[in-house]
């Protein structure tokens, strides 16, 4: 489970087996974490086989720790793990949004803005934890993977969940993963651990 505060409420997620959490606060403490994650995911091979994935998922892994930053993230949720036989890495950052001073709905503005997206597979107004939210689902082209045959393509899946929280401020919840065989799977994945957000009143 992952916890915070955004406003004047406590926000709790269910994360599944497997799945790590890094700091994104600082860039020094984020590569000191990235190291020590794949020194244990690949402690058991050869360091010969696994430099060029070394490379490539330290790159991505660090990518995804400077956009959790800017963003306003403190923390980012990564999974790298064997399913169905195959490596799968995906990632989670949650983002707060506090409300401002005379802002309509963030939804009604963000509709449209999604709705026009590149990559976009599907959008559709939702609701979770008995809030109102809205849900992007978008599949993009990205840069070929570090020593990836000529011609590879690496399409990235991403999933969006928005939500407004009862005092006018927001949360997204942004999932995204490279493993495309199986995107599909993790799809409905990202979705059940966005259903297991709950809300509670933090104390004055």
């Amino acid at each position: 489970m992952t916890a915070a505060v955004v406003g004047g409420w406590r926000w709790h997620l269910l994360m599944p087996p497997g799945w790590v959490r890094l700091p994104a606060d600082d860039a020094e403490r984020w590569r000191r974490a990235v190291a020590r994650l794949l020194d244990r995911r690949q402690s058991h091979l050869p360091r010969d086989q696994t430099a060029t994935a070394r490379r490539a998922l330290t790159r991505e892994l660090l990518g995804q720790l400077g956009d959790a930053r800017r963003a306003g993230a403190t923390e980012v949720h990564t999974l790298m793990e064997l399913v169905r036989g195959l490596p799968v890495t995906a990632g989670l950052t949650v983002v707060p949004l506090p409300a401002e001073d005379g802002q309509r709905s963030l939804l009604t503005a963000l509709q449209q803005v999604f709705a026009d997206s590149d990559g976009r597979v599907a959008t559709e107004a939702a609701r979770i934890a008995g809030q109102p939210a809205l849900r992007r689902h978008r599949r993009v082209l990205g840069p070929p993977a570090e020593g990836a045959p000529d011609g590879a393509q690496d399409w990235r899946t991403h999933l969006d969940w928005v939500v407004e929280l009862p005092d006018g401020d927001h949360l997204v919840l942004s999932f995204a993963t490279r493993t495309g065989p199986i995107a599909a799977e993790l799809v409905a994945l990202f979705d059940a651990v966005a259903g297991s957000l709950q809300l509670v009143p933090e104390p004055a």
